[in-house]
């Protein structure tokens, strides 16, 4: 049986000093951290609504964050990463 990943959404301050995750959902594959802009939001085929609650937290912390997605298997590995 192949090992379960989490998908991480978050935002990370821009001066690497901490991150804010947004959401998580299972996901089969290995995913690295890939930084998203608004457009990408849409290819990550989430419902709609978990789509506008990222989107709308990506576009008010624009100024000190980036929007990042990144797998793993439990958050203490992603607060490792």
């Amino acid at each position: 049986m192949k090992a379960k990943n989490q998908m991480y959404v978050y935002l990370a301050k821009r001066d690497k000093s901490s991150v804010k995750v947004i959401g998580e959902f299972e996901y089969a594959t290995k995913v690295y951290p890939t930084k998203l802009d608004q457009q990408g939001i849409a290819s990550l085929n989430m419902n709609s609504q978990a789509a506008s609650i990222v989107s709308k937290e990506a576009w008010n912390n624009r100024m000190d964050y980036e929007l990042y997605m990144e797998s793993a298997s439990s958050f203490e590995e992603l607060k490792s990463s």
